[in-house]
């Protein structure tokens, strides 16, 4: 397999939990300013944690960290239940759509990384493999 097959899914879900990271953060800002339903304190910290685990997972994968692909299960999970309770916040506000669509995309992202098994056995970050 070449390393461009290898690296393109891994830098793909990589981009995929930045921008997911960036939008639960802008969402989280919006959502205080908005206030009421978007401001629930149980909504909140499901963007918050969906923000974190975004963060840790695209740094181990870049890191090339043997506990990348586990966190992209839990990355996964938490993607989905972000995306869902935006939907339930608000299905007609356009930052709300935006958040739930990205979250639900890094979702896909993740599963197929758990079942990316060159991933899990490749060797050198993502970094040193840019560099070849």
């Amino acid at each position: 397999m070449s390393l461009e097959k290898i690296n393109a899914p891994i830098e793909g879900c990589i981009d995929l939990g930045t921008d997911c990271y960036k939008i639960c953060l802008e969402t989280i800002q919006y959502c205080v300013e908005k206030g009421g339903k978007h401001a629930d304190a149980s909504h909140l910290t499901l963007l918050q944690n969906c923000k974190t685990v975004c963060q840790s997972m695209t740094e181990l994968m870049i890191t090339g960290s043997e506990f990348s692909q586990e966190l992209c299960g839990i990355c996964a999970d938490v993607c989905i239940r972000c995306a869902e309770s935006c939907e339930a916040i608000s299905a007609s506000d356009s930052q709300m759509k935006k958040c739930a669509e990205i979250c639900r995309k890094c979702s896909e992202s993740c599963l197929s990384m758990i079942n990316h098994k060159t991933h899990s056995s490749s060797k050198g970050t993502v970094q040193e493999k840019r560099a070849h």
